[in-house]
């Protein structure tokens, strides 16, 4: 899915004049993560969406970046690692 795709996926979905994106990443040790984000704009002239889209694009190449937690590969990794980041089932429970 491309970053475009991505972006009106959750223009798409948002009742908002912005949205947060999570994104997959790899920490310093190698751990896949679900702590970031980014928020950008969803107002609906040509030059914002690109800008929008822009943002996000620079944030694929930070390092670490692995896909958007909305894309269908971040869909995927969280339907495969499910039990690492749903941190209420890792709690005990007494």
């Amino acid at each position: 899915m491309t970053t475009r795709e991505v972006f009106f996926k959750g223009l798409y979905y948002s009742l908002k004049p912005h949205g947060v994106f999570r994104y997959f990443h790899k920490d310093k040790r190698g751990k896949i993560k679900l702590d970031k984000y980014i928020i950008v704009g969803f107002n609906r002239d040509e030059k914002a969406v690109s800008q929008s889209i822009e943002r996000m694009t620079e944030r694929e190449k930070t390092e670490g970046f692995i896909c958007w937690a909305i894309s269908p590969e971040g869909e995927k990794l969280l339907e495969d690692h499910w039990e690492e980041f749903n941190w209420l089932a890792n709690q005990k429970t007494t």
